[in-house]
């Protein structure tokens, strides 16, 4: 190592050095090129520069002893250089080439680009070798251009993509344009009226389920997606699903069969999530097994060692048309459909990608087996926290604290018992109508009558609504009546109505879904049941609105007429707050704030009305009314000071349902 004292400039001419190899030891340590010169007549090395060890992982001895001991190398022009290669360059000329080599020591892949130039001095001719190390250059080279063909293959599937969806979204716009003409044409026939409407019903939520799917994938996508977690009953949870598939299925003449296989009931999760996921898997499974088939769906808990979580396997089975092996790879592909196919068979090509995401954000696994012609099984695969929720307060606030049972079976008697276990609610049983007359006369006279009255549907269907028409005049009318049946709830739903009952529970029976069913009759323990009425929640009401778009304010208006609702609509959330600055104290019952508004948006016109110096300013219900499908965005509406939040388009049942819990 040359060195220098302070103040000194360094000798680097040549007779600064002791020798022709210290000169070159010094110029090659700090690059990564080897220098190598072979004798002209017999291409021996006759000069290795030092480093060649580093960079190639070849001792410099090795190399003087045969230049072969460099390696085998992997000519990328597929052109190899031998000897005789070599000897064919002319003095004062050159040969480069790219080489792929193994590092001697660390094994791995290096590239050089090697020059070998042809020189004649002191009547002799040499060989130089010129090795450089271009490793990083090439991968870097290498890496662009698998990124350049990955993007082409991105932005040609995502072409496909985008053509395929303009297929799907003109197809049912055409058709509900194409009804809108037939209603026109149909207004004098009752019937083919009523069937238009239905059909435009059924069409605008296959859309909305279409762009539902694009807004949740380039959600997931971008990492913005954020879960929901709430205390989910298992039981409850596929009863929930399988309201959604049975019809379906029963519509293709299809065996839809449900097995429930679990030892702790609930668990911590989020709910909508979970069901879109299984919603989406069951609805491809009945989509594509042939009328007739059979389908198969199976929950079931897994045995792991674990006293805070349980691992859940939920289980699809058809034996329906199957999938090739192709897409079965591609299946999650969300841009990507079998064959590219725009049919209505193959669907948009995006609910298994979001499927497959949202497993993937909760933790899950997803397996999938397939064989064309025999049909697919799919394997979803959870750890959730087990709940430890106590909701014995639930019950004390809706004011359920005695149910009497009518029926003679055991199972069944037994079943809600069990399941009530740990409710606190007192439940009763009687096995006969005049045993049940009896002991509701023995309660009432004890000022202890029962809360809620639920009947075993069991055995023909007359003699069960003479029993519920029996029952129903022997029970106060604010007290409900509710059926425990397997039958189809729409099958009988008429004619139970019309003998007093009030709701009906799927067996069998679980606390999940008999807690929405108490919440859903608006119960309370000092006033009683308020006896139910055709009138809706919202008539008499007086609401203001924001909503910009002209043809939804038109929408909203009429519907809320349509219920006996009134309403004055504002294009801003400016104007929405001045009018309602300036309103008398109870002029408007509710406001319905749209959220993407121009001039001042709902979230800002919300914290200004919060604000404002209004009596009713901290107490006038505020609902968001929007289009905005997100989880984040109802949080950012709550956040705002709104009090709820429902989707366009305005479902009316879900806004009175709304309304109904601010009355409560």
């Amino acid at each position: 190592m040359l060195k220098k004292k302070k103040g000194e400039k360094l000798d680097i001419t040549a007779e600064g050095f002791s020798s022709r190899d210290q000169l070159m030891g010094i110029l090659t340590n700090s690059i990564d090129d080897v220098f190598i010169i072979l004798s002209g007549d017999d291409c021996t090395a006759e000069y290795v520069s030092p480093n060649v060890e580093r960079v190639l992982g070849v001792p410099v001895k090795e190399i003087e002893k045969n230049i072969a001991n460099l390696g085998k190398a992997k000519y990328m022009d597929d052109k190899e250089i031998t000897y005789q290669t070599i000897k064919e360059i002319e003095i004062g000329s050159s040969l480069s080439h790219v080489v792929g080599r193994e590092h001697k020591r660390t094994k791995e892949m290096h590239y050089y680009n090697e020059t070998i130039y042809h020189i004649e001095a002191d009547k002799s001719h040499k060989y130089i070798v010129l090795i450089s190390d271009r490793t990083k250059e090439m991968l870097a080279k290498q890496s662009l251009e698998e990124a350049l063909a990955i993007a082409r293959i991105a932005n040609q599937s995502k072409s496909t993509f985008l053509a395929n969806m303009s297929h799907d979204i003109r197809t049912p716009m055409n058709t509900i344009v194409g009804l809108c003409t037939l209603l026109q044409r149909d207004t004098g026939d009752t019937a083919k009226f009523n069937e238009h409407v239905k059909q435009i019903m059924l069409t605008s939520r296959h859309m909305l389920t279409l762009i539902n799917d694009i807004l949740d994938m380039s959600k997931i996508e971008s990492g913005e997606t954020t879960l929901n977690v709430t205390e989910i009953d298992v039981v409850e949870l596929i009863k929930e699903i399988d309201a959604h598939i049975a019809p379906q299925a029963k519509a293709k003449r299809q065996s839809f069969k449900t097995t429930v296989a679990v030892k702790n009931e609930k668990f911590l999760g989020d709910k909508v999530r979970i069901k879109r996921i299984m919603l989406n898997i069951l609805s491809n499974a009945v989509k594509y097994t042939q009328d007739g088939g059979r389908i198969e769906f199976t929950v079931q808990q897994m045995s792991r060692p674990s006293r805070k979580h349980m691992y859940l396997q939920f289980i699809i089975k058809d034996n329906g048309v199957g999938m090739s092996e192709q897409l079965v790879k591609n299946i999650f592909d969300p841009y990507t459909r079998e064959l590219g196919s725009t049919t209505e068979t193959h669907g948009a090509g995006l609910g298994m990608a979001v499927a497959k995401n949202l497993i993937d954000l909760m933790g899950g696994t997803i397996a999938v087996e397939s064989k064309e012609g025999e049909g697919s099984t799919f394997a979803v695969s959870f750890k959730f926290p087990i709940s430890k929720i106590n909701d014995s307060n639930f019950w004390v606030e809706q004011g359920v604290a005695r149910v009497l049972v009518v029926g003679d079976n055991n199972l069944v008697n037994n079943s809600v018992t069990w399941a009530m276990r740990k409710t606190e609610v007192t439940i009763s049983f009687a096995k006969t109508n005049k045993q049940a007359k009896n002991m509701i006369d023995k309660a009432w006279g004890e000022g202890k009558g029962y809360n809620i009255v639920i009947y075993d549907w069991a055995g023909e269907e007359q003699a069960c609504l003479d029993t519920l028409n029996e029952l129903r005049q022997d029970i106060p009318q604010y007290v409900p009546l509710v059926v425990l049946g397997d039958c189809e709830w729409s099958d009988i739903e008429e004619k139970a109505k019309a003998v007093g009952v009030d709701a009906f529970l799927v067996k069998p029976f679980a606390v999940a879904t008999f807690k929405e069913c108490v919440t859903e009759l608006k119960m309370n323990i000092r006033e009683g049941l308020v006896p139910k009425t055709e009138k809706s929640p919202l008539a008499d009401m007086r609401f203001l609105a924001a909503e910009d778009n002209e043809l939804n304010a038109m929408v909203i208006s009429e519907l809320l007429n349509m219920v006996g609702a009134s309403c004055v609509v504002k294009p801003d959330g400016k104007e929405t707050l001045e009018e309602f600055e300036k309103s008398l104290p109870g002029q408007y019952d509710a406001i319905l704030m749209d959220v993407q508004m121009p001039v001042m948006d709902g979230y800002e016109a919300t914290k200004a009305i919060r604000a404002s110096s209004h009596p009713e300013a901290a107490t006038v219900p505020i609902i968001a009314m929007t289009a905005n499908a997100f989880a984040e965005d109802v949080k950012n509406s709550l956040d705002a000071g709104m009090n709820a939040y429902i989707l366009k388009p305005i479902d009316m049942n879900k806004l009175e349902e709304t309304v109904a819990g601010f009355k409560k």
